[in-house]
């Protein structure tokens, strides 16, 4: 699933699934390890296709593998601007309990710089599941 650019330059996200990822006994407070497992997978699958959105093309068709270590910066060559976009779309996807501004403007510039794609993915599943 691709971003596109409408006329005005600004970027259409209307095609990004917006919906809640189903967390079951998350939310209800029982969560076994398989659960989370589940929630963790399902997590990290949603920012590698927003990050997809990102390089506005599949990453597949581009030949990157995106895996839970790949760097963001050196990695996928995805700048700062970037992360800010990525956060915008996090939101919109998860809600607004997942906010990856206010988790980066915690780090240090050397955690910002050297950030994976896993920590992103576990940060947002960590706030799935405290829901």
């Amino acid at each position: 699933m691709a971003m596109t650019e409408t006329d005005t330059g600004a970027i259409d996200t209307a095609a990004i699934g917006t919906g809640p990822i189903d967390t079951g006994a998350i939310n209800a407070g029982t969560v076994d390890t398989g659960a989370v497992d589940t929630v963790t997978t399902s997590v990290f699958d949603a920012v590698v296709e927003l990050i997809g959105t990102l390089v506005g093309d599949d990453l597949e068709v581009l030949g990157v593998q995106v895996r839970h270590d790949t760097p963001f910066h050196e990695g996928l060559g995805l700048e700062s601007i970037d992360l800010v976009t990525l956060a915008g779309l996090l939101t919109r996807r998860f809600g607004p309990r997942v906010n990856l501004a206010e988790h980066l403007a915690e780090l240090d510039l050397d955690e910002v710089i050297g950030l994976t794609v896993g920590e992103i993915a576990d940060y947002v599943a960590l706030r799935v599941r405290e829901g």
